[in-house]
């Protein structure tokens, strides 16, 4: 980050020797003091309070030097009081910079929101005699400043994503510092947490009604941005998040604390919970003075309908097929986007169509395309639709199949009972028509079609199983059996499968003879009441 460096350049009463020389920039020319606890004053410094961006760091040093035995301490002094006594062990003759101490966040200092408040800054340097009563020399006491600086961009939102003294646990937060100051997409956003946060979300909020709701909130769009490491500054890159100007930037995270201060900002907004899907309202408790460090960042889009991108179509069969498309870019979120096609070139939404309603950003997408004809070639093309109106991709085209026989399959012959039996098929694909026909058929030699017997039904079926009724069968023969299907393109037949019509007994009584997990003891007479006989004979 960039750095300045001012000094002071005034004092009060003069209590070092030639207190002159301790303001006059210049570290070849020093003030003296051979008595302890030697309080000088030092008042004004030459920064002139121009705003060169947001502080992060304040920090005091002095060149001086002494006997090697005591110290220097610097007092920081604010509008609203003194800061903590900062201790310094200047170096032996002929002088030196002492190391910085930083003075951010000491008490009254308000963590620098405003750079009026380094140009007010006073301290008090202090001869701390330590073993004994030694001189101590001083010429200069500088004050050198860290600053964020936005990056060059169409549009910015929210605070400088610093360190600060203060913080916030896990919710929604929105920040009403700095609103967008244009329209167009965050891509880039910068974020300072105190803890680590796995789970961080960002999104753009505006306010409906803020006459009569000031603190009503509605999220305009949202993206996941990534996690952030505890107590740094994270740069969350490719995003795409929607922002009409006026618009605050906010924030949703399920555990841990991103950084805060509460002194000298417009506040913010936080509430338990999280409401940070696009369209989520709600009324948020506000925070006067608060600021939260988060900042995004991106370009600026003009009004205008989206620009999409039409893929090869896909899954294509007679009557469907699968349009493809890709959002390339929109100012705004799209409320509709989908594939159009008609069978002449530049189809529009005016023919045939298939839409989706919700709120859109940039990304691949696809769609069922219905209704088709077979042996039909179709221009089709992706859109999308903003309050700017439709915007279409590139016109792309393909063939519907052909027209094909069905086909089926056929499954085990259930319920024999000698003269009857159930034939049992599934219809697998209909070749682009509903067949009008179905069933199974069969012989005693092999390979049945339509031609032997048959059991039918006509209607119109899609795909799915079935199951038809055998009858006029010769007990004890062998049968080879296949299902079928029908439409105008002619047959098809499943796999065929073969059975017995074998007569079940006229007599039965009793349980199956199988092996079981018990057993009985001999010499004794035993009476099943499983299955009693179901005829006489």
């Amino acid at each position: 980050m960039p750095e300045v460096t001012y000094h002071f350049n005034a004092y009060t009463t003069p209590v070092w020797a030639n207190p002159d020389n301790l303001v006059d920039g210049d570290t070849g020319t020093f003030a003296a003091s051979a008595a302890k606890k030697s309080e000088q004053v030092l008042t004004g410094n030459n920064c002139p309070g121009t705003n060169l961006g947001t502080i992060t760091k304040v920090e005091l040093r002095v060149f001086a030097h002494g006997d090697g035995n005591d110290r220097i301490d610097i007092t920081p002094v604010f509008d609203g009081g003194d800061g903590e006594v900062h201790e310094t062990t200047p170096v032996v003759s002929p002088g030196a910079w002492t190391p910085y101490v930083n003075i951010t966040w000491d008490t009254n200092s308000h963590d620098f929101a405003l750079w009026s408040q380094v140009q007010d800054l006073d301290c008090i340097i202090d001869n701390v005699a330590v073993a004994k009563a030694n001189v101590m020399y001083a010429s200069k006491v500088e004050i050198r400043v860290t600053y964020w600086v936005p990056p060059v961009s169409d549009i910015d939102v929210g605070a400088a994503p610093i360190d600060r003294s203060g913080y916030r646990p896990a919710g929604t937060m929105v920040a009403k510092n700095n609103p967008a100051n244009a329209s167009g997409i965050i891509q880039t956003v910068k974020a300072w947490s105190h803890n680590s946060i796995t789970d961080f979300y960002v999104g753009t909020f505006y306010r409906p009604d803020p006459d009569n709701f000031p603190n009503k909130l509605k999220c305009r769009d949202s993206q996941f941005a990534g996690s952030l490491p505890a107590d740094s500054e994270q740069t969350l890159t490719g995003l795409y998040i929607a922002v009409q100007e006026g618009d605050y930037i906010g924030c949703f995270f399920p555990s841990g604390s991103i950084d805060t201060y509460i002194f000298g900002f417009d506040g913010f907004w936080r509430v338990t919970g999280e409401f940070i899907d696009p369209g989520d309202e709600t009324t948020y408790p506000f925070y006067m003075g608060d600021v939260i460090s988060l900042y995004g960042y991106g370009d600026f889009i003009p009004p205008a309908p989206p620009t999409a991108a039409t893929q090869a179509v896909d899954d294509i069969s007679q009557a469907t097929a699968t349009g493809n498309g890709n959002i390339t870019g929109t100012f705004e979120h799209c409320s509709k986007r989908g594939v159009c096609w008609n069978t002449t070139g530049n189809p529009t939404v005016a023919d045939s169509k298939s839409e989706e309603t919700d709120s859109f950003g940039t990304g691949a997408f696809t769609r069922p395309m219905t209704g088709l004809s077979p042996s039909q070639h179709y221009y089709v093309r992706a859109y999308a639709y903003n309050s700017e109106g439709y915007g279409y991709g590139n016109q792309v085209e393909f063939d519907t199949l052909a027209l094909a026989a069905p086909t089926a399959t056929t499954q085990a012959v259930t319920d024999i009972l000698g003269a009857t039996a159930t034939g049992n098929g599934s219809v697998t694909d209909t070749g682009g028509e509903n067949p009008s026909k179905r069933g199974v058929c069969w012989n005693t030699t092999g390979n049945p079609t339509v031609a032997d017997d048959k059991s039918e039904e006509t209607d119109s079926f899609g795909l799915g199983v079935f199951s038809r009724p055998m009858t006029g069968l010769i007990t004890d023969t062998h049968y080879y059996v296949r299902a079928y299907v029908y439409n105008s393109q002619g047959y098809g037949y499943g796999n065929e499968v073969e059975f017995d019509a074998i007569a079940p007994p006229d007599i039965d009584i009793g349980a199956p003879a199988i092996e079981r997990a018990s057993y009985t003891t001999p010499n004794f007479t035993r009476i099943s009441t499983a299955n009693p006989a179901n005829a006489s004979g």
